[in-house]
This record gives structure tokens, sequence and C-alpha cells, in this order.
């Protein structure tokens, strides 16, 4: 099955200027174009995507994402490369959900004493003079 570039962008909950932006830095690989120009997507361009979204969420700059699927083009030979892309990936992201626990303690904190002070427990440490 085929799909026009407003399917995608429906289904991935993104604009035609990504999608477009995604095709032309080589991150759908087997993209096809029919008869006027206009690009096809299809189930494997649709997997391109998603993945190429998870890995720029997961902190790789879209020339790092066009490398690791330049890797995986070139198949198994490249695979502790990719595992190794993988791990560190990982281990930022353990390190992110670490600081955001962090942020969340914080907030809560600081939450809590935004409340004392409304009871008139103590002055306003919502204020970052007061941090």
């Amino acid at each position: 099955m085929e799909y026009t570039i407003k399917y995608v962008c429906d289904t991935l909950h993104l604009t035609i200027h990504t999608v477009r932006h995604y095709c032309d830095k080589g991150l759908v690989p087997n993209l096809k174009y029919d008869q006027h120009g206009h690009r096809l997507f299809d189930e494997e361009s649709l997997h391109w995507l998603q993945a190429a979204l998870f890995l720029k969420e997961s902190g790789l700059s879209l020339n790092e994402i066009k490398h690791f699927f330049d890797l995986c083009l070139k198949g198994e030979a490249t695979l502790e490369e990719r595992k190794d892309i993988l791990i560190q990936l990982k281990e930022k992201a353990i390190d992110d959900l670490i600081k955001a626990k962090e942020r969340v303690t914080c907030l809560e904190d600081k939450i809590q004493g935004c409340q004392e002070a409304l009871q008139g427990l103590h002055e306003d440490e919502c204020n970052p003079l007061n941090w």
C-alpha cells in the first residue's frame, strides 16, 4: 500500500516540512516518487520515519541518525557499532531520567513551600530570591 505525505504527517503527527526535510536528508532510503514527482510512502517508509523520530527524541542529530541508518543498510557487519550507539543512548536516557526525578523532587519542595507560605507558616520560598 502507498501513502501520501498528508497521510504520513497525520499518522506520525509531523508537519509536511519535517517529513520533506527528513526525506531530503536521506532518512527514508526506499522513498519512491510518482510520475509527478510526489513522494510515495509505504510501510517500510513509515518504519524509517518512526525510527528517525525515536532516535531524534533519544538525542541523536539528523546527521547521526543518517549515519545510524547507513550502518543499518550495510547489514549485520555493522551490528556491533549500532549496538554501541544504542547503549550510549540508553545511558543518556537513564541520566536524563535521574535529572528529571531530581527536578520533580525540587518542584514538590517548592510547591510545599508555597503552600506553607500561603498558610502563613513562613516567608515566600517560591521566589528565587529566597531559594
